[in-house]
């Protein structure tokens, strides 16, 4: 079986990927975090990110591996503790605009898809990664809901600075080149602005044991 579940930043994809993979036996592939284990490179080395022709010169020194209990290595390190800042989550969204980064990062997710029953989240897996998923959802939710749910998680106090940083995001991921953020026409949406995460659960859940 393979899942795939796209939606912006915010969302709650993680969280469901993990949900699901829990509950039907599959790997989880958190795309987002990959991007952001090269984010954490760069900003841990002090590198310049920002100029694609620079970066290529450290991507080959850029080991990323997956345990099956969604533990993220870098390089052998254990990094999954150091992935979830707001520096971090901005700098791989500027990353994730460069063809090398994307090519790199793009392929390992494909031959993870090939091998295992997966269910994987980010902004581009049923257009790009796994168009032949089994299914396919898209969440989404209102940029303010969506910045009070990352502030809660942060532990952040400034609302503002929150609901900005998702709209830049937001603009990024939609409007970037190479692999935009983009709903496909057969995945199945979900608002999840009204909702908490136990419906959302349940409402998948239903979905993935009833075939659709």
């Amino acid at each position: 079986m393979k899942i795939a579940i796209d939606g912006p930043s915010g969302v709650g994809k993680s969280t469901l990927a993990k949900a699901i993979a829990n509950e039907f036996g599959l790997m989880y592939v958190d795309t987002g975090a990959m991007y952001r284990m090269v984010a954490f490179y760069f900003a841990k080395n002090n590198l310049d990110y920002r100029n694609e022709e620079n970066l290529k010169k450290f991507l080959h020194d850029i080991n990323i591996e997956l345990s099956s209990d969604a533990k993220f290595f870098l390089n052998g390190e254990d990094v999954t503790d150091f992935l979830r800042t707001q520096q971090i989550a901005q700098i791989s969204s500027t990353l994730a605009q460069f063809k090398s980064v994307r090519d790199k990062l793009t392929a390992l997710q494909k031959k993870i898809a090939m091998t295992k029953n997966v269910v994987m989240d980010g902004r581009d897996i049923a257009s790009n990664i796994m168009p032949n998923a089994d299914f396919k959802f898209y969440l989404d939710a209102k940029a303010f809901v969506r910045a009070q749910r990352r502030m809660d998680e942060l532990g952040k106090k400034n609302f503002q600075e929150c609901y900005e940083k998702i709209l830049q995001r937001d603009e990024r991921d939609l409007n970037r080149k190479i692999s935009p953020l983009v709903r496909v026409s057969d995945a199945i949406f979900i608002d999840t602005t009204d909702m908490d995460f136990e419906q959302v659960r349940q409402k998948v859940f239903d979905i993935i044991r009833t075939g659709g």
